[in-house]
């Protein structure tokens, strides 16, 4: 099975920006890091994906700004192995915007 998607939203415009050549963050080993969702009540789709919280802050985090690093990976090894695993891994992690948020709100697709 494949599975190929695009996502897009706007209209096709030129850009001057290019962040295909950044480099990767430092950030500390997944076992230095504490786990992500840990609180009661956490986003459904999050049982299915070991998360931890490799810097920046936890989504609702006053006074924080609008950065979250996370390592992440499928809890069942199989779908870490295919495509549709790789897709449910991208959309898998809140958005750094997420930090600023005063209340527990969707932030993804998969929610």
């Amino acid at each position: 099975m494949a599975a190929r998607g695009a996502l897009a939203f706007g209209e096709g415009r030129n850009s001057v920006l290019d962040h295909l050549d950044v480099a990767a963050p430092k950030v500390a080993a997944w076992d230095a890091c504490p786990e992500l969702f840990t609180f009661l009540g956490r986003p459904a789709a999050s049982h299915h994906f070991d998360m931890r919280l490799a810097g920046g802050a936890r989504p609702r985090t006053s006074g924080a700004g609008p950065m979250m690093q996370a390592w992440l990976r499928r809890k069942e090894a199989v779908a870490n192995a295919c495509l549709p695993g790789l897709v449910a891994l991208a959309d898998a992690p809140p958005a750094g915007s997420t930090v600023l948020f005063p209340q527990k709100s969707p932030f993804s697709t998969m929610i």
